[in-house]
This record gives C-alpha cells, sequence and structure tokens, in this order.
C-alpha cells in the first residue's frame, strides 16, 4: 500500500514537472516568435538577431504576451459566472456544427483585426499584411475548437451521442471543472495578445560610449550585449538594415523614448554635481609653440610743429625783510 502511494505521488510530480517544462517551452517560443515578427515588419535581419537575444527577455516577452490575456479572461469568465447565471446549466453545451460555426466566426475576426493592424504597421506591405492575418485567423480557429472540445468532455457530451445530465451535472459543478472552464476560456483569448505584442514598435535608443553616440531602434539589452537596430525614416526601404551590437561594458549610459525627437535632443554629457567641496584643479595645458611675428606696419606721416607760446608776465617783488643782527667778531 504504501509503495502504491509513494508511487502515485511520484507520478504526480514527474507529471507537475512536465506541466511547467512545457508551459516554460511554450513561453520562449512565443516570445521569439513575437521578436522575429517585430524585427521583420522593421526590415531587420531575423533569426540570427533572435538566435543572439538572452533568453530572459524572450521569456519575459512570452509570458507578457500570454498570461496576460489568459489572466484577463479567465477572470472575466469567472466573475459572469459567479455574479451572473451565465453558463451555469451544462445543457448548453454544443455540437460539432455549432462548435466549427463558432471558431469560425472568431478566426474571421481575428484574420480581419490582424490585416487592419499590419497594414497600418507595414504603410500598406499586403504581403507582409495578409501573412500575419493568415496566421492569427488559423491560431484563433484551432484554439477556440481546443477550448469547444473540452468544454464538451467537461459537461459528458460525445461526439455520437446526447447528453448525460447527471454525469454533466456533477462534472459542470466540480472545482475542477469550474477551473479548467476558466483556463479554456483564456486560451481562447491568446492569439489577441501575440497579436498586440507582435505589432508594438520598437523603441528609439541613444547609446552613449566613451567616444561616441550611437542612434537607433532598441532590440533589446542582454547583460553583456546591447542590441540596436539601424534607423531610417518611414517610406525609405534600405536594402539591408544593419543591427548593431554594443559591449555592455563600453556603455556608460542610455536613453530610451518613444519619441524619436526625444531621444534624439538629449545630452550624453550631464552636468557636473553640485558639492560642497571646492572643484579640482585642472591640470595646466601643454605651452604650443611660439607664432611668427607678423611684419611691420608703416610710419605714419610725421605732424607740424605747433606754434611757439608767448611768455608770461613778470610777477611783482616783493617787500625787503627787516635786518638780522650783528654777528660777534671771530676770536683773534
Amino acid at each position: 500500500m504504501l509503495e502504491r502511494n509513494s508511487r502515485t505521488v511520484l507520478s504526480q510530480v514527474a507529471q507537475a514537472a512536465g506541466l511547467i517544462t512545457g508551459a516554460a517551452v511554450v513561453v520562449y517560443f512565443a516570445g521569439g516568435a513575437i521578436m522575429v515578427w517585430r524585427l521583420w515588419l522593421e526590415d531587420y535581419n531575423r533569426i540570427s538577431t533572435v538566435a543572439q537575444l538572452p533568453k530572459e527577455l524572450l521569456i519575459t516577452i512570452g509570458v507578457l504576451a500570454l498570461l496576460l490575456p489568459v489572466m484577463a479572461t479567465a477572470s472575466l469568465y469567472v466573475a459572469l459566472r459567479l455574479l451572473t447565471r451565465f453558463d451555469r446549466e451544462p445543457r448548453s453545451s454544443w455540437r460539432r456544427g455549432r462548435r466549427i460555426g463558432f471558431a469560425g466566426a472568431w478566426g474571421v475576426c481575428l484574420t480581419i483585426a490582424g490585416a487592419v493592424m499590419a497594414l497600418v504597421r507595414t504603410d500598406g506591405d499586403v504581403f507582409r499584411s495578409l501573412a500575419l492575418a493568415a496566421f492569427f485567423g488559423l491560431l484563433g480557429l484551432a484554439l477556440a475548437l481546443l477550448s469547444l472540445w473540452g468544454r464538451t468532455r467537461l459537461v459528458g457530451v460525445s461526439e455520437r451521442g446526447g447528453p448525460d445530465p447527471p454525469r454533466g451535472s456533477r462534472a459542470w459543478a466540480s472545482p475542477g471543472a469550474f477551473a479548467a472552464m476558466a483556463l479554456l476560456a483564456g486560451v481562447t483569448f491568446v492569439p489577441v495578445g501575440l497579436m498586440l505584442a507582435s505589432f508594438v514598435p520598437l523603441d528609439y535608443a541613444k547609446v552613449c560610449t566613451s567616444s561616441d553616440e550611437i542612434r537607433g531602434r532598441l532590440i533589446g539589452e542582454g547583460r553583456d550585449r546591447v542590441y540596436l537596430g539601424e534607423y531610417f525614416s518611414r517610406g525609405e526601404k534600405p536594402e539591408s538594415s544593419t543591427v548593431l551590437v554594443i559591449p555592455s561594458a563600453k556603455v556608460e549610459r542610455m536613453f530610451v523614448s518613444r519619441n524619436k525627437e526625444r531621444t534624439a535632443n538629449t545630452f550624453c554629457v550631464l552636468d557636473p554635481p553640485r558639492s560642497k567641496q571646492p572643484p579640482a584643479i585642472p591640470d595646466r595645458g601643454v605651452k604650443g609653440e611660439k607664432g611668427d611675428r607678423g611684419r611691420q606696419g608703416r610710419a605714419g606721416p610725421g605732424g607740424k610743429p605747433g606754434p611757439k607760446g608767448k611768455p608770461g608776465s613778470t610777477g611783482d617783488r616783493g617787500p625787503r625783510g627787516p635786518r638780522g643782527p650783528r654777528g660777534d667778531p671771530f676770536p683773534g
């Protein structure tokens, strides 16, 4: 008995580890696909650039693109089912024809939305727009069929027979079925998250090094490298767009913005911080060579001597002073 229980626990742990590993692989590939589509829309080299990007960046992009729509849709389904009578009874289980019709309508809506967004994003590039729109439409069709098939299995409806009310009611009211339906509802909206994430434009960036300023489109940043795409004006299609790989050790600072002009007008040299200590005396510069002496200028014209001045008037003679006493005779 104990051995059987231990085997059961080990099998459950192995299944959980397998599910986690599979989810991580799906998220990683989703992030890589989103980056490939972004670079494709910007005319950059796709495969070689994405292969060099760090795994953490791709996993982050994949998590945001997959987790947000799943959580939002699942939360909406739970709220509607708890607060209203929406989807409380298993009698509304759909047969094959209705499932295919709903999935087809969902795929058409995604195709139209993807085509419109791609046309705006690519400035009217029909080939890219149709390719992306067809991909998202087919993906939405497949996931909608998968979700509806899972719903059918939960309410106990087979492909050949009719509904089984006792079995369907018990399965529908169980917590596991409730959580599974919320998850299936979220999976249906996964193409919406992928579509929105794929059409996000790359940010503008300015990288400041010790000797240069580099402007471009920020593709990604890893621990030891920064990836910048060569920027070109809208409407210009260069023959080959360059992707610059800059070592992080040479990057002193980096500015990132959605606005091209704001990024271009930033300065790499910042104002020195104010300090109470006196500024350090800069080193004296090296004295340069003495310059050549210029030519001596010409002498100006000689001026004429001015007129001789008149002698001044003679002053009056003052009064004679009194006579002093007579001195003693010199001893003989």
